[in-house]
């Protein structure tokens, strides 16, 4: 039998035929064939002090939602040619993304519509990108990225930014007086101050009172009140409040537009600490009077004994004395039965060891990626209700449970704990690459060994650093009960935003009013508790509070919505009627934003180190 040498692959795709000038496919034949991709590596970072790279090849693409006179219910999607060669600035400024200015290379906007932040390969992306409001057309005016027909693939490398670490002493302090923001309400005098009083609830939200078998277990609250209660009824939007557990702290305010004269919320962490770590403290003569150096206002507010258990330390941290009972007097001192001349510190007995209360920047961060699996779920509809020659079902492959929707299905999710320490002269770098690039001080990633080019229905592979994490135990504030019925509640974007003034009901000429609360505090990024804190502790940080969650569900497993799942970076898609890419809120972007040096300073008073 005859043999036959291996043939090199060849994609038909990733050549476009060159014609004469002032001609092309419609009225002559081509002079030549150009090869638009090869697999090399472009667009390395030109040295520094080489700014605003003008690249003379950039083809400028861009887009548009047309809406014909005569059928104004139809909207379509075209991309156009623009014309030729861009610098970085004018990219910058032409779209709403932040492009270093010693790039060299970018893509236009019909290949951005699909290029999220981090190291990805994608093979025939079937996803569209259109503007919320301009839907493909029957003709099929498909606004997917230009470059679908190939595999296209993205190294990435990033410089880790500088954030503070989770404090994993918290819940504690004034935290044990925080509402649990998922369960606040609007409150109004009905009868009575105190125990016993009645008060008529609402709901922020829809404006009605709360459902009868609403669940008011727990301790609520909140200045409206002048404290915190158990509840002792409730019925048609009516509560009655039972005995009061604890006092008000004398700087209690809501983290919602100043509406502590009607909000009524239920502590969150009730239990927790008092004192958050270890307060220094001063005493003079027989050391039964205690001055904290600065005001600890939720020391003591038991309202029945104004007491705490304490522990008592000297200035070495060398116990002096062991669960003892401090009666609170105010907010700056307490007094002790038995005289401890010697003490310089105070904790809460049984508390997290002081030095667990610890923000500093640690290095941390997380390597997270995805591999996609739409055909299981493309089989599987196209197998509903078929049948084979003796007319039974044929077997549809098994979907799985995570995604949501067509576009995030996943064949498999890991995500990988990391850190890199600090070295002066070296910055923490972490790469994704299948080039193995090196560096003073950093981590590189391979891509994956296998990828699997899935012509019907598109394969994809992410890679992504993750620096930054919310704030474990930050909530949303509730909405506000002093905000009119129709105004948004919408969370900073990171520039500090005044509220925009408007008014109910909106019109053309004045729209609805919409207030901001802070933009969400981040931390360094962490998938498990830490242990081995101090040079010899040797000590773990305590169980997160109940519901909380460290680390990521897998999409594989989890859907939207189950818990905090882990979904790839999001494309800036199409994001108006020209096919301007989004913004990327990548985290230099966000730092950039928080260290803004605000001409009248930032209401939100935002605090990121290294600012």
């Amino acid at each position: 039998m005859p043999t036959y040498t291996q043939m090199t692959w060849f994609d038909p795709s990733i050549y476009e035929w060159i014609f004469a000038p002032g001609t092309d496919a419609s009225n002559a034949a081509a002079i030549g064939l150009r090869k638009l991709y090869d697999g090399s590596i472009i667009g390395a970072p030109k040295p520094a002090g080489y700014q605003n790279y003008f690249d003379f090849g950039f083809n400028d693409i861009r887009g548009c939602c047309f809406r014909p006179e005569d059928d104004p219910g139809f909207t379509g999607w075209s991309w156009y040619q623009l014309g030729w060669g861009q610098d970085v600035s004018t990219f910058n400024t032409n779209s709403s993304c932040s492009l270093p200015l010693n790039a060299t290379q970018w893509n236009n906007w019909f290949q951005a519509v699909n290029k999220p932040p981090g190291a990805w390969i994608f093979y025939a992306d079937k996803a569209d990108y259109f503007p919320n409001d301009c839907i493909a057309s029957a003709e099929g005016a498909h606004s997917g990225a230009g470059d679908t027909g190939q595999i296209v693939a993205q190294k990435w490398a990033e410089i880790l930014e500088t954030w503070d670490s989770q404090n994993f002493a918290r819940p504690a302090g004034a935290e044990k007086f925080s509402f649990d923001e998922t369960r606040v309400y609007c409150a109004t005098n009905a009868s009575g101050s105190g125990e016993g009083s009645t008060w008529n609830l609402t709901d922020p939200l829809t404006g009605l009172a709360p459902a009868d078998d609403t669940d008011l277990s727990g301790y609520w609250g909140g200045q409206v009140v002048d404290g915190f209660y158990s509840v002792d009824a409730y019925s048609v939007g009516v509560l009655t409040l039972g005995s009061k557990v604890y006092d008000l702290p004398s700087d209690w305010t809501s983290k919602s537009n100043s509406d502590e004269d009607s909000c009524f919320g239920k502590l969150r962490f009730p239990d927790a600490p008092s004192l958050l770590g270890r307060a220094p403290i001063t005493t003079t003569g027989a050391g039964t009077t205690f001055t904290f150096t600065s005001a600890q206002t939720a020391f003591g507010l038991d309202s029945t004994t104004h007491t705490e258990q304490v522990d008592l330390y000297d200035s070495t941290m060398t116990a002096v004395a062991s669960n003892i009972t401090a009666t609170r007097v105010d907010d700056t001192h307490f007094t002790i039965a038995s005289g401890q001349p010697t003490a310089a510190w105070v904790q809460i007995h049984g508390a997290p060891k002081y030095y667990i209360n610890d923000t500093d920047p640690k290095g941390d961060y997380v390597l997270l990626e995805w591999t996609s699996d739409f055909r299981s779920n493309g089989e599987a509809a196209r197998l509903t209700g078929a049948v084979d020659c003796d007319g039974n079902p044929l077997t549809a492959p098994t979907t799985n449970a995570g995604g949501g929707d067509v576009a995030n299905l996943f064949q498999s999710f890991n995500q990988t704990a990391a850190c890199i320490g600090f070295k002066r002269c070296d910055p923490r770098v972490v790469c994704i690459s299948p080039n193995g690039e090196s560096f003073g001080n950093g981590d590189t990633y391979e891509f994956p060994d296998s990828f699997e080019a899935d012509e019907q229905y598109g394969s994809k592979w992410w890679g992504y650093v993750q620096q930054t994490m919310s704030d474990l135990l930050w909530q949303p504030p509730h909405r506000p009960c002093n905000i009119e019925t129709c105004a948004s509640w919408r969370m900073d974007d990171s520039t500090c935003h005044d509220d925009a003034e408007g008014e109910c009901p909106a019109t053309d000429e004045i729209p609805a009013p919409i207030y901001y609360y802070e933009f969400t505090p981040l931390v360094e990024a962490r998938i498990t508790i830490p242990a081995n804190y101090g040079d010899a502790q040797n000590e773990t940080a305590p169980s997160l509070p109940s519901g909380i969650q460290i680390g990521w569900s897998s999409p594989v497993t989890h859907a939207f919505g189950d818990g905090s799942v882990a979904f790839p970076p999001v494309p800036p898609g199409a994001e108006s009627d020209t096919g301007r890419p989004g913004n990327a809120m990548t985290p230099w972007l966000i730092r950039s934003n928080l260290c803004t040096d605000h001409t009248d300073g930032c209401r939100f008073n935002y605090n990121t180190p290294g600012c």
